[in-house]
C-alpha cells in the first residue's frame, strides 16, 4: 500500500505468537524518512479536486505519488501515533496528524492540510470563484466553505479515515469553522485598535474587547451549520 526508499530509526519492543499479534503488541517511538515513494490505495491530489470543488487538477490516476514524507513515531500497543507529518508532492504540500491502528487490516485516522502550490493556486482559483470563501458584508471575509487562503496559497482541510487499503475522505469542517473564527477575530481586533487614539487606547481596551466578543459571537451563530431534523 505504500512504497520508497525508507531511511530512520525505530526503537520497538512486543510479544507475541503470530505477525498479527506482534503488530498490535508494540511499543516505543522512533522518526521515519520516504523518499520517492507512492500510496497505492488513493489519489490525494483526486481528493482534493474533489473535495475543494476544482476544475483540472494534475491527478495522478489510482495512486498518490510523493518526492518525500517525514514524520515522528510513537507506538503504543499496536496503535502508530504520527506527529510533524509532511508530504511533499509535485504541487501539493501535506500536513498533519493522526494514527495508524497496525495488524493485518491496518485502519487511519488523519486530520491534515492540504496546500496547493502557489502557481497552482493561481490556475484553478478562477475556476472556483464560485466556491470561494464567502463574504460577510462590511469588508469581512469568512473562510467558512470548501478552502480557505492560506499566503497565496490555497488550502483545503481534508478528514481521512477508515482501512488503509480503502480510506474515506471528507471535509474537515472542524478546522474550518476554527479557521474563520480566527480570521473574523483578527480583523475585528485590528479595526478596533486602528480606530482607538494612542489616548483613549488603554481606556477602551476592555470595551472593545467586549464588542468583538459580541460581534465574533453573533456571525459565529450565522455560519453555524443548522441541526438535521
Amino acid at each position: 500500500m505504500v512504497y520508497g526508499t525508507a531511511a530512520g530509526t525505530i526503537d520497538v519492543r512486543g510479544r507475541a505468537t503470530d505477525g498479527n499479534q506482534l503488530a498490535q503488541s508494540l511499543v516505543g517511538n522512533g522518526a521515519i524518512a520516504i523518499s520517492n515513494g507512492k500510496f497505492t490505495s488513493f489519489d490525494l491530489m483526486k481528493q482534493v479536486e474533489v473535495l475543494g470543488k476544482f476544475l483540472n487538477l494534475p491527478t495522478g490516476g489510482a495512486g498518490t505519488a510523493f518526492r518525500s514524507l517525514k514524520t515522528n513515531l510513537k507506538f503504543d500497543h499496536g496503535k502508530m501515533s504520527t506527529d510533524a507529518l509532511q508530504l511533499l508532492m509535485e504541487d501539493l504540500q501535506v500536513n498533519g496528524d493522526g494514527w495508524m491502528q497496525l495488524g493485518d487490516a491496518p485502519t487511519i485516522n488523519y486530520d491534515l492540510l492540504a496546500k496547493l502550490g502557489a502557481g497552482l493556486s493561481k490556475r484553478v482559483a478562477p475556476a472556483s470563484e464560485s466556491k470561494s470563501p464567502i463574504n460577510l458584508g462590511a469588508g469581512f471575509s469568512s473562510v467558512v466553505g470548501n478552502f480557505f487562503m492560506d499566503q497565496g496559497s490555497i488550502a483545503v482541510p481534508i478528514k481521512m479515515s477508515g482501512p488503509l487499503t480503502q480510506p474515506s475522505f471528507g471535509l474537515n469542517s472542524a478546522m474550518l469553522q476554527q479557521r474563520a473564527k480566527n480570521q473574523i477575530k483578527d480583523t475585528l481586533l485590528d479595526r478596533f485598535n486602528k480606530a482607538a487614539t494612542p489616548t483613549d487606547q488603554k481606556s477602551n481596551d476592555k470595551s472593545n474587547e467586549k464588542k468583538t466578543g459580541d460581534l465574533l459571537k453573533g456571525m459565529m451563530d450565522k455560519l453555524r451549520p443548522k441541526e438535521k431534523p
